[in-house]
């Protein structure tokens, strides 16, 4: 059996497998995830709090915009890097270079990927806010920008990501309506993506020579990732975990003794089938949670913490190289365990007693949120 790392000079190293400092820095990693939920979960006791967090997301969505707008700027209009004084780790960082001519966005991350992951959560969240109409105009400006920024970042993590999440989103929506047996309208998302679809197809049809281009663009970057150097990596990465995974009759080789190219596979060879059987009871019991029904605030929140959390789950899924899944899985996962259980304001509670009924929400218990809006 051997643990993989990155070559001293790129492509794959493999190392007979022995203790190595991964295993204390992402076990550290995963228990500090670990008291980041258990504080953030107590702390979300309330509407108010609830609320706090919301417009915390919104705050670092709109920092996140900042920064990639600040290093387009850097890199074209020849602003002085002040983005530098954030990447100041230790470890490889991979910024600059281009694809098809484009230049690469990273913002304060040391790769493209590793923006596009974040980004494409907090676009999820957002965009999720949106929908229900909590700050809509604020946070579909943010959604927007966020959407901008993805699909300008050249990452195949980007591009893969919205796709597979909005095909999961929609899904979602459809069997919503479907079980609830109401119609299907469109929400702001649903419009935005069509202003985008139907922009698409008019540059198609005015400026075949620009769509050609693009269309090169993406061919390079999705279609054809696996014949780059990078994907032939990414592949010996996947090959090498499964490899541990079957050797070890599926128990795994430990946390944090090799990396994949996917978080599936990194769990699976790291932690074996019990490690992913507890995840995916973890994660069913986030997504399964009730709703907190008598408020729209928290259950919006709740909702649109669970759609960060697929997204997180689905780039982790195309580009995760460890078992651990990070702190915005784990703060967002414990937003998503509070939407369940938060207390009622007392004046609320003072309300209930005096006799008034509540106002009602449609879908209690669906983390989607208004069934059949998409």
């Amino acid at each position: 059996m051997f643990s993989t790392n990155r070559g001293v000079i790129g492509g794959v190293a493999l190392m007979p497998l022995k203790p190595l400092s991964t295993n204390l820095t992402q076990s550290i990693y995963a228990l500090l995830g670990l008291a980041c939920f258990l504080s953030v979960r107590s702390l979300l006791d309330s509407e108010r709090r609830m609320a706090g967090m919301r417009d915390a997301v919104l705050l670092l969505a709109m920092l996140n915009i900042w920064a990639g707008v600040l290093q387009l700027a850097e890199n074209n209009l020849g602003f002085p890097s002040v983005l530098n004084l954030f990447r100041n780790a230790s470890y490889a960082t991979f910024t600059g270079g281009e694809v098809g001519g484009l230049l690469r966005i990273y913002g304060t991350f040391p790769e493209t990927s590793a923006f596009s992951s974040f980004t494409l959560a907090l676009f999820a969240f957002t965009a999720s806010l949106c929908r229900d109409g909590v700050r809509g105009v604020y946070s579909g400006i943010v959604a927007l920008a966020s959407l901008g920024l993805l699909l300008m970042t050249t990452s195949s993590t980007a591009y893969a990501g919205l796709l597979i999440y909005g095909t999961l989103a929609t899904a979602v929506a459809l069997a919503q309506a479907y079980w609830h047996r109401q119609a299907l309208y469109l929400g702001p998302t649903t419009l935005m993506v069509g202003v985008v679809v139907l922009a698409g197809c008019f540059l198609a049809l005015s400026q075949p020579r620009i769509f050609s281009r693009i269309f090169e663009f993406f061919d390079l970057t999705l279609v054809n990732k696996l014949d780059s150097a990078s994907g032939r990596e990414r592949s010996l990465w996947n090959q090498q975990a499964w490899v541990n995974f079957i050797d070890t009759y599926g128990l795994g080789i430990g946390f944090g003794s090799a990396r994949a190219s996917s978080f599936p596979m990194a769990l699976l060879s790291n932690i074996g089938v019990i490690g992913v059987g507890l995840f995916t009871l973890f994660c069913s019991r986030l997504f399964a949670v009730p709703v907190f029904v008598e408020s729209a605030t928290v259950a919006a929140v709740a909702r649109a913490a669970r759609h960060g959390l697929m997204a997180v789950l689905v780039a982790g899924a195309i580009s995760g190289t460890m078992a651990d899944p990070g702190m915005v899985f784990y703060t967002l996962s414990a937003v998503a365990a509070a939407g369940g259980v938060c207390r009622k304001p007392q004046w609320e509670s003072a309300r209930d007693g005096a006799g008034f009924k509540p106002r009602q929400y449609p879908d209690s218990h669906s983390w989607r949120g208004h069934p059949g809006k998409v």
